[in-house]
């Protein structure tokens, strides 16, 4: 289960993943469930095509919501035993 400490990090994500038109992390985000290391895989490709898609944005938070998501998304992949999916699909 992906548990966010403030539910402005699901919308963050959600509007995003809308907008990168990436409809496995839209399911992802809205079940809240992380069932394979596929799922797992997905999700981290999605959040760093999010970070690039904002780079050179604005908005004074986004780098803080960017924060709190990676730790929210990377606790749930270590507490689904998708730890190693989630690592493995950090850029170099």
């Amino acid at each position: 289960m992906i548990q966010y400490r403030f539910e402005e990090e699901r919308e963050f994500a959600l509007k995003h993943a809308k907008a990168l038109s990436h409809a496995r992390a839209i399911a992802i985000i809205q079940s809240g469930v992380l069932s394979s290391s596929e799922d797992t895989k997905a999700l981290a490709d999605f959040y760093w095509a999010m970070v690039d898609a904002t780079v050179g944005d604005n908005a004074s938070d986004t780098e803080q919501w960017l924060e709190r998501l990676y730790s929210s998304f990377h606790i749930a992949a270590s507490n689904a035993g998708f730890s190693d999916a989630w690592d493995d699909s950090i850029p170099e």
